[in-house]
């Protein structure tokens, strides 16, 4: 089983929607209320994000929120 295949299972297993987000990396204010606000929902599952236009910044971002791939996937 491949690691995409392994991580639905998961999700289907929790029944958490699995959830990317584009934008709200560092600065960016309403990015950090919709993350938060799916993590206090508690039906969601932050999997994957592209939070910036500069890599560099889209990195150092990811690493503070509980996103469940790495920048390098």
């Amino acid at each position: 089983m491949s690691q995409r295949e392994a991580q639905a299972a998961a999700s289907a297993r929790t029944g958490r929607i699995r959830l990317g987000m584009v934008g709200g990396g560092r600065g960016a204010f309403i990015g950090a209320v919709h993350a938060l606000a799916a993590r206090m929902d508690n039906r969601f599952e932050l999997i994957a994000g592209c939070l910036s236009s500069d890599p560099q910044r889209s990195r150092e971002s990811c690493a503070v929120l509980p996103l469940r791939r790495d920048w390098r996937d």
